[in-house]
């Protein structure tokens, strides 16, 4: 989870960092959003992968 106040320009990374297994799944924590802020999810499929992230919500 990475959350930005200036539209995604910069964020502050990891907010909830999560790792799973093949086949399951897993929950973060819940941010209370704030006015202006946007939040996006994150996660590569294995070590030194690519990292692809959600758009901005």
């Amino acid at each position: 989870m990475d959350r930005s106040s200036d539209g995604g320009c910069t964020w502050k990374p990891q907010l909830g960092r999560r790792e799973i297994e093949s086949g399951g799944s897993v929950w973060t924590e819940a941010w209370r959003d704030r006015n202006g802020q946007l939040m996006r999810a994150c996660g590569e499929s294995g070590y030194n992968t690519t990292i692809h992230c959600t758009k901005w919500y």
